[in-house]
């Protein structure tokens, strides 16, 4: 069985050659331009994508199996997702609920949240003590190297 990641759900038909509009689940999920099947979440059908579209609510996806609007609704508020390599790394969302490592390997918190600043990211870190600890995630300050989360610098408090 494979490994999945939710990517998102499709809100509703938007031609009657059964396109759908893609509500995405992360952020930033440019990445999706390049999937070309994604699975039901629950029942595990892999569907192909046939095109893939960025719009401003999200992609309109035309699925190869689904040709009209009738059997494209089946198809809306359903979860859908991709194998965790397809989005590993791809998108800043998914170090969310991870573990915050020092050099040592030492377990220092976890990521709780991640907002965007006009240059970089920041992660809200919760301590393993309890308290709050925020991060940017640039080169100076952590590792992202696969998969995993590791401080390069400290706070010194």
């Amino acid at each position: 069985m494979k490994n999945l990641r939710t990517i998102g759900y499709f809100t509703r038909v938007i031609r009657q050659d059964g396109t759908l509009l893609f509500s995405p689940e992360l952020k930033d999920s440019e990445f999706l331009l390049d999937i070309k099947t994604i699975s039901h979440a629950e029942f595990l059908t892999e569907w192909t994508v046939e095109t893939i579209k960025k719009v401003s609510k999200g992609f309109h996806i035309k699925l190869k199996e689904v040709n009209d609007s009738k059997t494209a609704s089946f198809f809306i508020n359903e979860i859908f997702a991709v194998p965790v390599e397809k989005v590993e790394g791809k998108s800043i969302d998914t170090f969310i609920g991870k573990s915050v490592m020092d050099l040592t390997g030492k377990v220092k918190g976890t990521v709780k949240s991640i907002s965007k600043t006009p240059s970089y990211h920041i992660a809200e870190i919760e301590k393993s003590d309890g308290g709050i600890h925020f991060v940017p995630l640039t080169d100076d300050f952590v590792s992202m190297d696969s998969g995993k989360i590791i401080l390069l610098k400290e706070d010194e408090t």
